[in-house]
């Protein structure tokens, strides 16, 4: 684990992407964090979407981190979704109570 992308996209607006691929774990989670705090501090989209679909591995801390932004974002007026194919990845992500969409 350690290897991870992570990218902004604002196409419109007031709904911007933040697209990671790779694995996600406890050394790269910063990554995720500062791309979390960027959106929803300071360019306050309308919605945030969230595209986990070529995440590899997503370990316990990265999904704190996401349950933490995603809560961070409902708190201000946000609206969120997380993207993933369904893969395993989905299935922690309901366990874990973070709302995805297929």
């Amino acid at each position: 684990m350690g290897d991870v992308q992570v990218a902004v996209t604002q196409i419109h607006p007031i709904v911007i992407t933040i697209r990671l691929s790779g694995d996600i774990d406890q050394r790269t989670t910063g990554q995720l964090r500062a791309a979390l705090v960027d959106v929803i501090v300071h360019r306050k989209p309308d919605r945030l979407i969230i595209d986990l679909d070529a995440v590899t591995a997503l370990d316990d801390v990265a999904v704190g981190v996401l349950r933490a932004g995603h809560a961070a974002a409902d708190d201000a007026g946000l609206t969120v979704s997380v993207h993933t194919t369904g893969s395993r990845i989905a299935a922690d992500l309901d366990e874990d109570g973070i709302h995805h969409a297929a």
